[in-house]
C-alpha cells in the first residue's frame, strides 16, 4: 500500500505518473488523500486497466468536484471517498485550539505552530 499524503508543489505535480506507477507492485494499492495533482489521473487509470497495480482509493482530484463523465466514477479497481479524510473524533476541537493558540502567537509577534512556508518542502 501507498498512502499519499503530501503537499501540491512543483516537485510533487504528477509524481505518480505512469513511470512511478509501473514501478508498484501488482498488489499494490494506492490512496491518495493528499492533492489531485500529485496523481496523473490518465496514467492510473491505464496501469489499473492493465491489472499493473490492484486498486487505488481516491479522497482528492485534479479536477474538483470530480466531474460526472470521468471514468474513476465507475471503475471496478477504485473506491472515491467524499473528501474527508482529514475528519475525525476531536479534529474540529483540535483545529480551533490550535487556530487559537496560533492567533495568539501571531499577536504576541511569536512563530506559529505548524507554519508552512516555500522552504518547508
Amino acid at each position: 500500500m501507498v498512502v499519499l499524503a503530501c503537499a501540491l508543489t512543483e516537485q510533487t505535480r504528477h509524481l505518480f505518473d505512469a513511470k512511478m506507477l509501473r514501478l508498484m507492485k501488482p498488489t499494490s494499492v494506492l490512496v491518495n488523500i493528499a492533492r489531485g495533482g500529485v496523481v496523473d489521473e490518465p496514467a492510473l487509470i491505464q496501469v489499473l486497466d492493465e491489472g499493473l497495480i490492484d486498486h487505488a482509493v481516491l479522497d482528492v482530484f485534479e479536477v474538483e468536484p470530480l466531474p460526472g463523465d470521468s471514468p474513476l466514477w465507475q471503475h471496478p479497481r477504485v473506491m472515491l471517498t467524499p473528501h474527508s479524510s482529514n475528519r475525525g473524533n476531536g479534529t474540529g476541537h483540535r483545529g480551533q485550539l490550535l487556530f487559537l493558540a496560533n492567533l495568539t502567537a501571531f499577536l504576541d509577534n511569536k512563530p506559529l505552530k505548524n507554519a508552512v512556508t516555500e522552504n518547508s518542502f
